[in-house]
């Protein structure tokens, strides 16, 4: 079946006042799309990314150009930006009230956001304060440096609204706190361990080969990108002729070696699903 076909033809994706019911319809002008100048960057020559927003916002009842508009694929999921989560709580029918604000100055802010549903007595509450972006951190780098009264909001919006609607946002996650992991990620690649002896580990020759010894556990994804293979219950890589070793490094241009079976084909379709 479609990922975008619908048993109600009148619920069925609806772009540029047409009834969408076929995945091959829907990429098409999906690709339509991303060759234009009129969709956000990130869109831009992706249409599997804006069927994945399409598909998305038409769960949500986003039409197509809003799902454009707020949701953004980060690291494979789709997300929503905080304006987009707040808006889908308050077309939503079940909020009553939501009330932001920001306290304080310098290292002492804290953003905080409570919101009542209807029908229910307790109110819901969250801040996230300068001393937990530091402690996540988060504090002075990447977009916290330049708007961080800002991200202290959709922060403390993000944790408030995921509370108290979970049947309105399904667990969907906000871009500005998918964009901060995928900060830390590139962050933390960067302090990995580059060669052999930052991971504390040593080699000896036997028989033409490089033999790792050390206790190699936790260390075997860095170890294939070195060229290592694990062989006879030791790691071991082939000895470059007339070549002296002092250490070796990761190399970026050396694929990590895949010893897992092969998977079967899977359809577009099903690729698509992945993400949602």
């Amino acid at each position: 079946m479609s990922a975008i076909q619908s048993t109600e033809t009148s619920k069925a994706l609806e772009i540029m006042g047409m009834k969408i019911n076929s995945f091959q319809e829907a990429i098409s002008i999906a690709d339509y799309f991303a060759g234009t100048d009129l969709v956000p960057k990130d869109y831009k020559n992706k249409g599997a990314n804006i069927m994945v927003a399409w598909q998305k916002g038409f769960e949500l009842g986003l039409k197509p150009l809003q799902a454009l508009s707020t949701i953004a694929v980060v690291n494979g999921r789709a997300t929503i930006w905080g304006d987009g989560l707040i808006a889908l709580v308050k077309n939503s029918s079940k909020e009553e009230w939501t009330h932001e604000t920001l306290t304080g100055s310098g290292d002492n802010m804290v953003a905080t956001c409570e919101t009542k549903r209807l029908n229910q007595e307790k109110t819901v509450i969250q801040s996230f304060s300068v001393a937990d972006a530091k402690k996540a951190g988060l504090w002075g780098n990447n977009t916290w440096a330049k708007y961080p009264k800002r991200m202290l909001q959709m922060r403390a919006r993000g944790l408030c609204l995921r509370d108290a609607y979970p049947d309105v946002l399904n667990g969907l996650e906000i871009a500005e706190e998918m964009n901060d992991l995928n900060f830390q990620q590139k962050i933390e690649a960067q302090k990995a361990p580059k060669t052999l002896s930052q991971l504390g580990l040593n080699t000896v020759e036997k028989d033409g080969f490089l033999v790792v010894e050390g206790n190699t556990y936790g260390k075997t994804d860095v170890l294939k990108q070195m060229g290592f293979q694990f062989s006879n219950n030791k790691w071991c890589k082939e000895l470059p002729k007339g070549e002296e070793i002092i250490d070796i490094e990761v190399s970026e241009s050396e694929p990590i070696i895949d010893d897992t079976p092969p998977k079967n084909k899977i359809s577009p379709a099903h690729e698509l699903m992945k993400y949602l």
